[in-house]
């Protein structure tokens, strides 16, 4: 997907911090920006294909629902790496619906859920980017039906953290790629591909992590639970170079091969306990994991595989605020001294 951003963002962070104390939204429209105090606000004004972006704060959204093709940009949602700024924090929920193809939504954290339709008269969204953010739930179809099969297609989910679950609605030409999911993966058929994710739930026989997904392909996932990872209705399915908690074995009437099956949690992070994601843990590989080097790319199974790993903070791609400081009076010359350090992101 084509990244939408001008130069006139950095002018537009220099503004916020001295005019604004850091809490209008701003829209970029070509080389002109608005401000505004509300999401809806700011969604009400853009026009298709332009952007806004979301300063550090709290922010309650209720629920917005978008029918235009727009890039939702904040500033981060790991602590550590938005010292400067603080967090973009949402409170609500962000339904894309038809009219919003090409839309980018990234560097937040979300209360709720990210949606697509809110009716199925309108939950045909295509060629769809979420990345950096967390979020309660992802669904790709106006809901969590196995009958609420959308048309909506090329849609790329990388680098979030998904603290609850995500539902396919049978959205074809989906990759999943470097995320946390907490709960389960459920609604997929044909041309689904999960590459190096972190499946962090420890599943009930009930409520399986792997339900109704038929001719997906996993590559190099790391899957914690201690049993009951997939449901009788996963079929045609490929199993590659994944690391299991479990005893695993490959389904009948699916296949793979270089999976690691009974591997013992604590082998297998530097730093990780439980099956919820935390700020606090380190999901890099230990240097005796089995999973170092074993994925069926060459590089290691678990987000911070492939030639691109998972970004370190989850930093989106604008430049990123690392220091800033402004006096809180004026000086002699009724002057007020402002020192930001602004530092530009390769991705």
């Amino acid at each position: 997907m084509k990244t939408r951003f001008s130069l006139t963002f950095v002018a537009s962070l220099l503004i916020l911090f001295t005019a604004t104390a850091q809490t209008s939204i701003t829209v970029q429209s070509g080389d002109q920006v608005s401000f505004h105090t509300t999401l809806s606000a700011a969604v009400a004004a853009a026009q298709d294909g332009e952007a806004i972006y979301l300063p550090g704060g709290s922010y309650n959204i209720g629920n917005i629902t978008i029918d235009k093709s727009l890039t939702i940009a904040g500033v981060g949602h790991y602590e550590d790496f938005s010292q400067a700024t603080g967090i973009t924090y949402l409170h609500g929920n962000i339904n894309l619906v038809q009219g919003a193809d090409n839309s980018q939504l990234t560097g937040f954290y979300l209360t709720g859920e990210i949606r697509l339709g809110t009716s199925i008269e309108n939950q045909q969204v295509n060629h769809v980017n979420i990345s950096r953010c967390n979020v309660n739930d992802i669904w790709l179809s106006h809901d969590y039906l196995a009958n609420s099969t959308t048309t909506s297609q090329t849609i790329n989910i990388t680098e979030n953290v998904i603290r609850g679950q995500l539902g396919g609605g049978f959205a074809q030409y989906v990759v999943v790629s470097k995320n946390f999911i907490g709960d389960r993966a459920i609604h997929f058929n044909g041309n689904i591909i999960f590459n190096n994710n972190i499946f962090l739930k420890d599943a009930p026989y009930y409520n399986q992590v792997l339900i109704n997904i038929q001719a997906a392909l996993f590559n190099n996932n790391i899957f914690l639970s201690t049993n009951h990872v997939i449901g009788s209705d996963v079929s045609s399915s490929g199993f590659f170079n994944n690391i299991f908690v479990s005893n695993f074995e490959i389904p009948v009437y699916s296949y793979g091969s270089g999976n690691f099956t009974n591997i013992t949690q604590s082998s297998i992070f530097q730093n990780q306990t439980g099956y919820s994601f935390s700020y606090e843990h380190d999901y890099h590989l230990k240097a005796e994991s089995v999973g170092i080097g074993a994925g069926n790319d060459g590089f290691d199974v678990g987000i911070y595989g492939t030639s691109i790993p998972y970004k370190e903070g989850a930093v989106p791609f604008l430049p990123h605020i690392t220091t800033q400081s402004v006096s809180p009076e004026t000086n002699n010359q009724g002057q007020i001294e402002v020192n930001i350090n602004v530092e530009a992101q390769p991705r």
